[in-house]
């Protein structure tokens, strides 16, 4: 009933149950909890429920190899599920930042709302970045990761943020940039 609750159909259902239930058991977490992370991200990325199998590999990886767990999960991809989706990363590119992120000590709703926020901003560049594009002679629309890849968007992002002097992150232009909230995460993210 879970998973029905969750929006899916009994067909739906039945072809999500098993993946949930081996998610659940293998890390030791709640169905309930499982069904809320794997829901979420299926209908965040438009998947069919047969995809539940992928969704809890990749979430299953994210807990192995990281400091996530799946509250931790749940929290990150409810802030910024739907937004990294939108802005055209796949499942694990979203699930790889949301790890290096965890790793550097952020804590999971940081995580989700400081992706949200820089992927927000590289979406639809506020004066400052637009301003900062221009003086680069990159042009707006090579920033989103939905026109040129994720990676790439990444490796602009980081020659707007990185000081060579300092050889680290501009932090007062990050802050500048992406906020409190965001700006943490782009610096952990381009290094």
């Amino acid at each position: 009933t879970l998973l029905g609750q969750a929006g899916f159909s009994a067909e739906e259902s039945m072809s999500a149950i098993r993946a949930t239930a081996t998610l659940a058991t293998g890390t030791m977490s709640g169905f309930q909890e499982t069904v809320d992370l794997l829901s979420t991200t299926i209908r965040a990325w438009g998947l069919n429920a047969i995809e539940a199998s992928r969704v809890a590999d990749v979430m299953a990886n994210a807990m192995n190899k990281s400091k996530l767990d799946i509250d931790k999960l749940r929290t990150a991809f409810n802030y910024a599920g739907a937004s990294s989706a939108e802005a055209g990363l796949s499942l694990e590119q979203t699930a790889a930042s949301m790890m290096v992120l965890a790793d550097h000590g952020l804590r999971a709703s940081t995580i989700g709302t400081g992706l949200r926020r820089v992927l927000a901003e590289m979406q639809q560049p506020g004066k400052d970045l637009a301003e900062i594009l221009e003086n680069n002679g990159i042009a707006l629309e090579n920033l989103r990761p939905n026109v040129v890849g994720f990676e790439k968007a990444m490796q602009l992002l980081t020659r707007v943020l990185w000081d060579n002097e300092k050889q680290a992150v501009d932090m007062a232009k990050a802050y500048k940039i992406f906020e409190l909230r965001g700006a943490q995460a782009a610096a952990i993210l381009i290094k």
